[in-house]
């Protein structure tokens, strides 16, 4: 057993408690009304989804065998979420104006990371 495998057991819970908390504070980054420049919105949803996908990896670290599927299934759709989101920052719809889209690209991530997190809350 190595070092992490002594510890997490001992942190986990507070670990996953301070998690959620640190992700709940990004989700608030999220809802600024100043309008951020590409960079930095894709350096928020970057740093988002590496919180949750070390999230899922320190609970099935913790967990074992029980929760795989389940995890690993969180674990795809991170990936696929954060691959979207940064895709469509680069990329903005047409026919939108920008304020609006921006607004409804952050909505949206919201609304996702909420049901990724309860989803990790739950296991």
């Amino acid at each position: 057993m190595g070092y992490f495998g002594r510890i997490i057991p001992f942190f986990h819970s507070k670990a996953l408690k301070f998690g959620i908390y640190f992700l709940y504070l990004f989700q608030n980054i999220l809802k600024l009304k100043i309008m951020a420049n590409k960079r930095d919105l894709k350096k928020i949803i970057n740093y988002i989804c590496d919180d949750l996908f070390s999230e899922c990896v320190a609970l099935s670290l913790y967990c074992g065998n029980k929760k795989k599927e389940e995890l690993s299934s969180i674990l795809i759709s991170i990936a696929i979420i954060r691959q979207n989101y940064v895709r469509r920052v680069s990329h903005p719809e047409p026919g939108m104006t920008a304020k609006a889209y921006f607004n409804d690209l952050k909505t949206k991530l919201n609304e996702q990371i909420t049901e990724i997190t309860d989803n990790i809350a739950n296991i």
